[in-house]
């Protein structure tokens, strides 16, 4: 499934704002939430900004 390139481009945008060693298992966990989502419904990139704060809360990242 191909996801619009706004979001695509903000996807890509935050895993490379993030440093290398996060960016594999953001990347994994990541997508398949925004992935699952996206079956249901169009995902906005503000969307996405939510799931990675729910996903980094989770992390226990800052």
């Amino acid at each position: 499934r191909r996801w619009p390139a706004a979001l695509q481009d903000a996807f890509i945008e935050l895993l490379m704002g993030l440093p290398a060693p996060y960016r594999a298992y953001v990347r994994r966990k990541l997508y398949a939430r925004v992935d699952a989502l996206a079956a249901q419904r169009p995902v906005t990139a503000d969307e996405l900004v939510g799931l990675w704060h729910n996903l980094r809360g989770s992390m226990g990242l800052k």
